[in-house]
C-alpha cells in the first residue's frame, strides 16, 4: 500500500464554507448527514472539532483531509446502520477521528523557527497556526515543512 500524499495549503475557509464545499462534492452523503444530525445533534460538534483539529489547510491526495475523513465516517455510518443507530453513530465518531489520525500519525509539520505540530500532540492545528501569526504566510511561501517521522 502506498502512503498518501500529504500537502499543506493556506487555510481560507470557515467551518460553514468547508461544510458547504463538502456537501457540494458529496451529494450521496448530504441527506444522510442531515438525518444523522437530527438524530444525534452532538454529531455537528464532533464535525466542528475535526475542522478545528485539521482546518482546511491539510490535503491528502489533492483533497481536503477534512472531506476525506468526513466522507469515510459517513460511509461507516451507513454500513453500520443495519446494526442500529447507536452503533452506527459510534462507528461514525470513531472513523471520523481515526481517519485523520491514521493519515497524519507519521508526520510532523515544522515552521522555519523550530515550532512543530503533530496529530499526536494535544493541540489543534488551528491553534498552532494562530500561536504565531507568521505561520499562515510561511505556508503560503512554502516555508512550513512536512517531515515524515
Amino acid at each position: 500500500m502506498t502512503k498518501p500524499d500529504i500537502t499543506l495549503l493556506t487555510p481560507v475557509m470557515s467551518f460553514d464554507e468547508t461544510m458547504a464545499h463538502w456537501r457540494d462534492t458529496n451529494p450521496i452523503y448530504h441527506k444522510c448527514l442531515d438525518a444523522m444530525i437530527q438524530k444525534f445533534p452532538t454529531a455537528l460538534q464532533e464535525i466542528k472539532q475535526l475542522f478545528i483539529l485539521l482546518t482546511d489547510a491539510i490535503y491528502i491526495n489533492d483533497g481536503l483531509l477534512f472531506d476525506y475523513s468526513l466522507s469515510k465516517a459517513m460511509h461507516q455510518y451507513q454500513i453500520l446502520s443495519i446494526k442500529g443507530e447507536i452503533t452506527a453513530y459510534d462507528g461514525f465518531v470513531k472513523t471520523l477521528n481515526q481517519t485523520a489520525e491514521n493519515s497524519l500519525y507519521s508526520y510532523v509539520i515544522r515552521d522555519p523557527k523550530g515550532g512543530s505540530w503533530s496529530i499526536l500532540g494535544q493541540q489543534n492545528f488551528r491553534d498552532w497556526l494562530e500561536e504565531d501569526y507568521r505561520r499562515v504566510s510561511w505556508i503560503e511561501e512554502c516555508e512550513v515543512g512536512l517531515v515524515e517521522i
